[in-house]
């Protein structure tokens, strides 16, 4: 069995479309994040913003974690679920059963997209402090993590994807760059109840800037404005760690925040 693949992430970081390249290569079976089903639905479930919805014995973390293992038995899996779903569970034996790598993006460009959906999203669902534990956690265990910027995945997606590729053990495969607009099974688009969680991914053919935004701004809102300041400090951690590519100017705009191009 090959280790599942695993893109941890924070919300609205570009993440499904990873997942959308995932797909497109054909060789792995995607699961689109498996860990919110216990967080949000099980009757274990740590948030209490589903309680419209009974809670559910079978997708209790154990399990979700088993169907995930048992599908690479018998093919190689991609997982990408954000990293406040799992912290709980980050373990050393946890870590070990993945390739684990990151995505991460400027809060002042992911945290509008979550707010107009989830005005009321907690501290922990903007999901960066989870992130950065993970990463520490990968540290710890003498690994370096692989951690890649969604505006890098924007502005050079062929340079970006074959340097993670590359560092998770994959062959690239510039073909799968690019896809039929559309969003396939493997993305259940509905079981959160709104869909339009994916709605710019379902119009996009490949990796591309939302040019239509109508996200509100952090200056017109305090609670985002205070969730992006606090994120910042968490973004700027973890973007020191950003793989580095050919040609970069990595070291000239480390410390300062990206927004994409």
């Amino acid at each position: 069995m090959t280790k599942p693949l695993a893109l941890w992430c924070h919300a609205r970081a570009r993440s499904t479309a990873m997942g959308r390249m995932m797909f497109e290569r054909g060789d792995h079976q995607v699961f689109d994040e498996p860990f919110a089903r216990p967080y949000y639905f099980s009757d274990q479930r740590i948030s209490p913003r589903r309680t419209d919805v009974s809670p559910d014995p079978g997708l209790r973390f154990d399990h979700i974690l088993r169907q995930v293992l048992d599908a690479a038995a018998d093919k190689p899996v991609f997982v990408k679920d954000h990293a406040y779903h799992v912290v709980r569970h980050v373990t050393p034996a946890f870590l070990a059963l993945f390739r684990n790598s990151f995505l991460i993006r400027d809060p002042n460009e992911a945290l509008p997209s979550l707010f107009a959906r989830m005005p009321d999203m907690s501290d922990e669902e903007t999901g960066y402090a989870a992130l950065v534990t993970m990463v520490e956690a990968v540290e710890r265990t003498g690994e370096t993590p692989v951690v890649i910027d969604a505006a890098d995945i924007v502005a050079r997606p062929q340079d970006t994807v074959a340097a993670w590729c590359a560092a998770v053990g994959l062959r690239h495969r510039p073909d799968a760059l690019s896809w039929q607009p559309g969003i396939p099974d493997a993305f259940d688009a509905n079981w959160w109840g709104d869909p339009s969680w994916h709605r710019h991914l379902s119009a996009s053919t490949g990796f591309s800037e939302n040019r239509q935004r109508d996200y509100p701004s952090p200056d017109d809102h305090p609670r985002l404005r205070r969730a992006c300041e606090n994120c910042l400090p968490h973004y700027h951690k973890l973007r020191r760690l950003r793989l580095r590519i050919a040609g970069d100017a990595r070291d000239s705009i480390a410390q300062m925040p990206v927004a994409e191009t």
